[in-house]
């Protein structure tokens, strides 16, 4: 049946966090919506809470996958069972606030330019529900620079998103050969559409320890890495290597330029993204200020830890 949103949950084994997840959709101010909740092949509780939370609300689908398949290939089984105009994601271990699909919709629908947008997100650091300080993304850009934070980090946190579902198709939704494939998504969304982010905090993202993200931290790491490369060569128009793509990743997460050929190639490859971005893209002269100060103050990071490996020594 048609609905105005499809929010799409996958969960493998958190049957401890995932009624939080659920009664924050429930909750929603906007009620339009199916959630589809897929299960991926769970041996914990979490078929049971799911079975109870169906005889609720008719508007919950539950989808049950018969073996764990894995994040990816979860989340294109959720693409095609959706009906909405829009697709919004949450994870079973995060939370949203009651009015984030209304907002998100409301500027998708002002703003038919704009193909995805995002909302800002506490970071939570135990499980106690304490709410740190930190704030993610820590800056909001506006749609003409954020293909620029792309280059180097993935921006958006991914359950915060809502997307035209139309433009999900037409980009193949996820690659499966993508461990970080919500950052490979937004690189290929960017290409055809403009992302957004809503400058307000929407929902609260824990830092889990049994979370995908931080069991497979070193093979995201290289995706990410696979990412920057293709999305540099994509701006460029010229194949980067790998090690090229090291180089940003390292800058973006201030970490460690160990020689001085890899300082002189970063200084390289900043100043060639930038005149490629702006011959690219139509900026306002704040958005050019703002993209200067960016490239200087990265330019000053990759200096400050090349030096600091020195005096190491």
């Amino acid at each position: 049946m048609k609905t105005l949103v499809s929010v799409i949950l996958p969960t493998f084994n958190m049957g401890m966090y995932i009624s939080r997840a659920i009664d924050s959709i429930l909750s929603q101010t906007l009620e339009d919506f199916e959630l589809i909740v897929l299960n991926d092949g769970s041996t914990d509780q979490t078929a049971d809470i799911l079975a109870a939370y169906a005889q609720q609300d008719q508007r919950i689908v539950v989808v049950h996958n018969p073996k764990n398949i894995g994040l990816t290939q979860t989340l294109n089984k959720g693409l095609n069972v959706a009906q909405g105009t829009y697709v919004a994601r949450q994870d079973a271990d995060n939370y949203s606030t009651p009015t984030r699909l209304a907002e998100q919709v409301c500027y998708l629908e002002q703003h038919p330019h704009i193909g995805l947008v995002g909302t800002r997100v506490f970071v939570i650091d135990n499980h106690e529900q304490t709410a740190s300080n930190d704030i993610y993304p820590y800056f909001v850009l506006t749609p003409a620079l954020i293909p620029w934070e792309l280059l180097f980090y993935p921006y958006f946190s991914h359950d915060t998103i809502m997307v035209r579902r139309d433009l999900l198709l037409q980009v193949g939704g996820y690659r499966v050969d993508r461990i970080a494939e919500d950052y490979d998504l937004w690189c290929r969304l960017s290409r055809i559409t403009q992302l957004a982010i809503l400058p307000d905090v929407r929902g609260c993202l824990y830092r889990n320890p049994e979370g995908f993200s931080q069991k497979f931290a070193d093979a995201q790491n290289q995706s990410c890495k696979q990412i920057i490369r293709d999305a540099m060569s994509e701006l460029l128009t010229e194949s980067v290597s790998l090690a090229d793509a090291h180089i940003m990743f390292q800058i973006a997460r201030t970490a460690v330029l160990s020689t001085a050929d890899e300082m002189h190639r970063c200084e390289i490859l900043l100043s060639q993204l930038h005149t490629a971005y702006l011959n690219k893209f139509a900026l306002t002269e704040q958005e050019k200020a703002f993209l200067e100060a960016n490239l200087t103050n990265k330019l000053s990071i990759g200096k400050m830890l090349f030096h600091a490996t020195q005096l190491s020594f």
